[in-house]
């Protein structure tokens, strides 16, 4: 039964990998109606007072996702051999699936041209990435116990 927890675990960890096509998939259908230059950053009056060019804004955004599935899945396959995930591992890595989702949510209002969530595309994703890679440190401790 362990062999197939791990395993599953280690499958869906590696389903992160999916952010990234759905990432380009997102940039692709909303930037190509979109100028050379989209607005990063609103004021709070919700005036633009920041630009990205559209070729670094994917840029930005791919790399952000991939940095977390490789997070994820190199959790996944550094587990020990006989570790069992509990319920605290899979939270961790819903967390994980989360915070990703955010990005790509993110992505989405900065491609819609709207005052983003945060601040701009470079704080969102540092900062969501940021929340990612601190998760997937606390669930590489939780995996090793």
């Amino acid at each position: 039964m362990s062999t197939v927890a791990r395993r599953t675990f280690k499958g869906v960890a590696f389903l992160l990998f999916g952010f990234v096509p759905l990432a380009a998939v997102v940039y692709g259908l909303d930037a190509g109606r979109l100028p050379s230059s989209l607005v990063a950053r609103f004021d709070p009056s919700g005036i633009p007072v920041a630009w990205i060019s559209r070729s670094r804004f994917l840029g930005l955004y791919l790399a952000c996702m991939l940095l977390i599935a490789i997070a994820g899945s190199s959790i996944a396959l550094l587990t020990p051999e006989g570790w069992v995930p509990d319920l605290t591992s899979w939270v961790g890595l819903v967390g994980l699936f989360a915070v990703a989702g955010l990005i790509v949510h993110s992505e989405k209002v900065t491609l819609a041209q709207v005052p983003s969530p945060f601040f701009d595309p470079w704080v969102d994703s540092t900062m969501l990435t940021t929340i990612a890679m601190a998760l997937a440190w606390q669930l590489f401790g939780w995996t090793q116990l």
